[in-house]
């Protein structure tokens, strides 16, 4: 069952937080090549714009990317 964020994020504390990069439908948009649900595959412009885009967010903000 989902827990909202108001529960799960303690703002008085730094942490860290997985991130997960699956949607609606099992979309998984940083997966190379193909969904290993379905086998469909994976758009590689969308995962290049999404890595370039944490890129300049953890630029930007006081957040770091771990992979």
């Amino acid at each position: 069952m989902a827990v909202p964020r108001s529960k799960t994020v303690d703002e008085s504390v730094s942490g860290l937080y997985h991130c997960l990069s699956r949607c609606v439908r099992r979309g998984y948009l940083l997966a190379p090549g193909r969904d290993p649900h379905d086998g469909a595959a994976v758009d590689d412009h969308r995962r290049d714009w999404m890595v370039e885009r944490l890129r300049l967010l953890t630029s930007a903000f006081a957040v770091d990317c771990v992979s």
